[in-house]
């Protein structure tokens, strides 16, 4: 029993083993727009035959030394990029970071530069009080300097600088 099934086995594998190798017919025919390659010849009856022998068609995967020397420097090349690219990478998270940080003190500043100081405000005559001209113009520039720190953060983020 076992060695009909062995006999089955190899009678559906030998004739794929034993097939031999024949070439092929291409038909090469060009038009308007492109080339066309068909196993069938084409209607109009312009085409080129080609016959293609797989045992002729076979490329060596054995690389030259001069393949072999081009990948490497290639590779040399890519790594080194990788590596300019990687510190790069980590200049700009630093600069990111401390405009973070700069931008986060700046905040801080104005909230505090808002918080009611001596000399912040003035008498009027009809009893109430109002800002003096120092408040306003310590508030504005604390709020320029948050606007700025904005506008560092944003050119870190975005800048192609290394």
């Amino acid at each position: 029993m076992k060695i009909f099934r062995q006999l089955s086995i190899l009678g559906v594998l030998l004739p794929l083993i034993c097939t031999p190798v024949v070439a092929q017919t291409v038909y090469k025919s060009t038009d308007k727009k492109a080339t066309i390659y068909s196993d069938k010849p084409p209607k109009s009856g312009n085409a080129e035959q080609i016959t293609i022998d797989p045992n002729q068609n076979v490329i060596s995967t054995e690389k030259t030394p001069e393949v072999k020397a081009l990948e490497e420097q290639q590779k040399s090349h890519w790594d080194y990029r990788d590596q300019q690219q990687a510190s790069e990478g980590s200049a700009r998270q630093e600069r990111i970071a401390r405009a973070e940080a700069e931008l986060a003190d700046a905040e801080a500043a104005l909230e505090a530069g808002q918080q009611t100081q001596p000399g912040d405000f003035i008498g009027r005559k009809d009893g109430g009080v109002r800002p003096t001209a120092q408040r306003s113009e310590r508030i504005n520039a604390l709020m320029d300097a948050v606007e700025q720190a904005k506008e560092n953060l944003e050119r870190a983020k975005y800048s192609r600088e290394p």
